[in-house]
């Protein structure tokens, strides 16, 4: 992953399953953003739907040959994920008022 020069954000998330509102987050992101990262988080707290390699292919087949868009599992906290690959931005969906007071 090499983000030098170019402005990088990731889009973090279960993506569990991967909707239409979430391709029309990253869709929009793609108008500020040289490169999105869609990082599928691990939650042991969260049973998930689908499994992991399940999820990460059907973004992967949404954005082939799309090559502004990355698609990782990581397991760490994000905050030290994006440190760690020099990703500055971090993009969030707001589904509810819940979620924009968080």
């Amino acid at each position: 992953m090499t983000t030098t020069n170019k402005r990088v954000a990731i889009y973090p998330g279960s993506f569990d399953p991967f909707t239409l509102g979430h391709k029309l987050i990253v869709d929009k992101a793609l108008m500020l953003f040289d490169k999105i990262v869609v990082g599928l988080g691990e939650n042991v707290n969260k049973r998930t739907f689908m499994p992991l390699e399940r999820r990460k292919d059907i973004i992967r087949k949404v954005y082939a040959g799309d090559d502004r868009v990355e698609t990782v599992h990581y397991d760490t906290l994000t905050a030290d994920f994006c440190r760690e690959h020099g990703i500055g931005f971090i993009i969030r969906g707001i589904s509810n008022v819940r979620d924009f007071e968080f």
